[in-house]
């Protein structure tokens, strides 16, 4: 199985094409606001109301990866009759070598944002690249929701694999190309 995850360069984005243009979401829900899931009481409560709700978008997960990697919490979230109705969690990633960039979420497998109407995505995508540009990140990593941006081109792309652990040894080995078996 592969995963897509995508990094855009904010850097090399043009302000005018991070201004969000009205849409779906200005009609019935509430303006979009950025949260942290470690200081929002209830949290699992709000999560957990969505139907597309997963274990990443916990607060037991947000507190591991503040805890474990010292990243900060940043999600993007809007309200639509009193229920949250959009989420797309971001993490603060610090690094020597790559500098700040927002992640949506580091060392998860999938974490799709939670949506009201798919059709909300492009708006949801323009306010977290504004808002990621605005603190600096370098880039925006998104593993999912990568087929509802129809006007962002990714400046990299990168595959994950998946290995069933449960075969001998010999038979894992045997799978590698002859370049990797001799790095083994």
């Amino acid at each position: 199985m592969q995963t897509a995850k995508i990094m855009f360069d904010l850097r090399s984005c043009a302000d005018s094409a991070l201004h969000s243009r009205r849409s779906s979401l200005a009609s019935g829900a509430a303006a979009l606001e950025w949260v942290n899931p470690i200081q929002t009481q209830g949290w699992d409560d709000i999560v957990l109301a969505h139907p597309d709700c997963a274990v990443f978008h916990s607060l037991g997960w947000a507190k591991v990866l503040c805890s474990s990697y010292g990243h900060t919490p940043f999600y993007l979230m809007s309200r639509r009759d009193g229920q949250m109705s959009t989420l797309f969690p971001f993490m603060e990633v610090r690094s020597a070598f790559s500098g700040r960039r927002g992640v949506s979420l580091p060392f998860t497998d999938f974490c799709d944002p939670l949506l009201y109407a798919e059709s909300e995505f492009a708006e949801v995508f323009q306010s977290a690249a504004a808002f990621a540009k605005n603190r600096g990140w370098k880039y925006l990593e998104s593993r999912t929701g990568l087929e509802l941006i129809e006007f962002a081109e990714p400046s990299l792309e990168f595959f994950g694999h998946s290995i069933d652990l449960r075969l001998p040894v010999d038979a894992l080995f045997a799978r590698l190309s002859d370049w990797s078996r001799t790095l083994a």
